[in-house]
């Protein structure tokens, strides 16, 4: 039963992979970047435990880094919203405007 739910759970998630690196390109085609992420996957199992767990260090300590860039740069722009610094149009409530089709 978990070597089932294994297969479906990393098939799903080859997919996922795929659907989101095709939103900025799409000169290859879907089924494509499911092979080769499914190849990096095999190869990064077959190193070792070692080799995993680096590997897996490494990334989720790029994916903090990204998470509090992201978080950064959001309270830079909501302090400019905020301010009204340099004049800048962002997006708020106050450029809303309800219609008739908003809530269909």
């Amino acid at each position: 039963m978990i070597e089932l739910l294994r297969a479906l759970v990393l098939a799903n998630e080859y997919n996922a992979i795929s659907l989101v690196v095709m939103y900025w390109t799409e000169t290859v085609p879907q089924w494509a970047w499911i092979l080769i992420f499914w190849v990096l996957f095999l190869s990064l199992s077959m190193l070792g435990v070692l080799a995993y767990g680096e590997v897996e260090f490494w990334l989720s300590l790029y994916g903090i880094r990204v998470t509090c860039l992201a978080v950064a740069d959001d309270k830079q722009h909501q302090s400019h919203l905020d301010l009204g610094v340099l004049h800048r149009q962002y997006c708020d409530i106050r450029g809303w405007h309800w219609t008739s089709n908003d809530w269909v």
